[in-house]
């Protein structure tokens, strides 16, 4: 997943109030939604098994880091 945020990601938080179900569909084929509230980044909506992966990544790298500590 890139850090780099492209127009397709990018909805407003009143937009996904009013659209739910079809941002909803957006997010499970294109990976996640970056909501904007008052023109600023406010949240990422990303699909669960994403979610997964990243939290998996995450202790991945804890695990690499306190092995490399001990």
């Amino acid at each position: 997943m890139s850090l780099l945020i492209t127009k397709n990601e990018i909805v407003s938080s009143s937009e996904l109030v009013k659209n739910f179900s079809k941002l909803r569909k957006k997010v499970k084929e294109n990976s996640r939604l970056i909501i904007f509230k008052n023109n600023k980044p406010d949240l990422v909506l990303i699909d669960f098994n994403q979610y997964e992966k990243l939290l998996e990544q995450i202790d991945t790298m804890e695990d690499i880091l306190i092995s490399k500590t001990i």
